[in-house]
Parts: C-alpha cells; sequence; structure tokens
C-alpha cells in the first residue's frame, strides 16, 4: 500500500487519501450519478447520450423554455447544500464539452454553496459564460457575499476538456485547464483568501432565458483529498 507517496505496512487504505466522490455517469439503464445528486430547477433537464470512445458514459444538461432553466450535479440538494469545509487539501475534476455559446448560457464548476442559478454567497469555482463565438472561462471566488469574476481563458464549443482546481488553502489556488492528450492549455493562481463557510459541490448549468437549449455535456466528475485530514 501507499499513503501519500510513502509506503504503508498497513492492510487497510488510509481513507483520508482516497476519492471522496466520483462519478463516470455510466449506468445499465438510468443516468449514473451516484453519489452526486440531481437537482432541476425552472424546469431544466438532464439528458443521457450514447457513449463516444473514451468516454463511456456522458450525460446532457439541457434548459426548457422556461426562464433559468438548467441542472444542478451537486452533492447536496437546495435543502441541503452545505456539506463541506475545505482544509486546503482537496482537488476537483470535471471533464466536459461546452455545446452552446449563447451569451445567456452560465455554468459554475466547483465548489459553491448554490445548487441553481441563485448567485452563491460562498464560491471556490470556474465560472463559465457564453459570448457568442466561445465560452469565457474565469475563476469566481465568493466569501460572505463578496467576490467577482476573473476570465483568464476560453473554452470552444463541442470539445472536450478536463477541468481541475487545487485547494492549498489561501494563497494556493490553482486551475487548470487541459485537452483530452493531458496537455496543459491553460491555468491561473488565486492568492485571495478561500472562504471558510460551509459549501456544496458540482456543477450547476442554466441558460436565462427562455429557450431549449444543449448546454454542456458532462463525462466525468470528481473530487479527491491530496494529504489526509487532521482527525
Amino acid at each position: 500500500n501507499w499513503v501519500n507517496g510513502t509506503a504503508s505496512t498497513s492492510t487497510t487504505p488510509n481513507a483520508s487519501y482516497l476519492v471522496v466522490a466520483q462519478t463516470d455517469f455510466h449506468d445499465n439503464s438510468n443516468i449514473g450519478v451516484s453519489p452526486f445528486i440531481l437537482n432541476a430547477f425552472n424546469s431544466g433537464n438532464l439528458n443521457r447520450k450514447a457513449g463516444e470512445a473514451s468516454h463511456p458514459g456522458i450525460v446532457t444538461i439541457a434548459s426548457t423554455a422556461t426562464n433559468n432553466s438548467g441542472y444542478g450535479l451537486v452533492l447536496g440538494n437546495s435543502s441541503s447544500n452545505s456539506s463541506i469545509i475545505l482544509a486546503g487539501i482537496e482537488t476537483f475534476e470535471v471533464i466536459l464539452r461546452p455545446l452552446s455559446n449563447n451569451s445567456n448560457i452560465v455554468a459554475r464548476i466547483g465548489w459553491q454553496d448554490s445548487s441553481t442559478q441563485s448567485v452563491p454567497n460562498n464560491a471556490l469555482a470556474f465560472y463559465a459564460a457564453g459570448n457568442g463565438t466561445t465560452w469565457d472561462l474565469g475563476m469566481y471566488p465568493r466569501n460572505g457575499g463578496a467576490g467577482s469574476v476573473t476570465n483568464f481563458t476560453t473554452l470552444s464549443m463541442s470539445t472536450w476538456y478536463r477541468l481541475k482546481i487545487t485547494n492549498g488553502g489561501t494563497g494556493a489556488v490553482n486551475l487548470y485547464v487541459y485537452n483530452m492528450s493531458g496537455t496543459q492549455l491553460s491555468s491561473y493562481n488565486y492568492t485571495g483568501t478561500v472562504t471558510a463557510n460551509a459549501l456544496n459541490l458540482g456543477v450547476v448549468a442554466w441558460r436565462a432565458n427562455n429557450v431549449a437549449t444543449d448546454i454542456v455535456d458532462l463525462d466525468y466528475m470528481g473530487t479527491y483529498n491530496t494529504s489526509a485530514y487532521t482527525r
């Protein structure tokens, strides 16, 4: 056994270092998302899509003909959305494919205390918004209702990306964008304060106006610890 890069004589894996939650969105008959929760808002949809090479399970977040309709795939629903207090040892990854560049499209990806289109009071996340051509992708820190988006790159439509956030605590938060070959395309270092408030975790996406639209495909989502909790 290996624990944080060091050989261990224990026959029991150290759970503090293991994956906390992940899903490949793959199920024989249903949309498989466990342990994440399906949270539709304003009549939004989550649709299953046929798998592709290297992407065996795919789900699509879609809006409907209702304003601000969309979907959240999160660890807690709207009545229980504050389950995680960041300890500076967490990593979150998602593999996604943007589908619509409409300027009414928005997505939040990462730690946040809102599982709908409502603005979170606290967050440590990517923020994506359609600009008519691509997605503007930024860093979205929120702490007690304060904080704004800083864009640092763009994402093309119908292209798979892996997005990754590593949280090393205040002054040591990094966001990365990779292609499916593993090449790093962009990164951003956030040196501001990380909220100490409880957070949810996952992907929330919607369209602000009332047009049915496929917004984003998801292939994988997961979070894991990079060192042990102090317990």
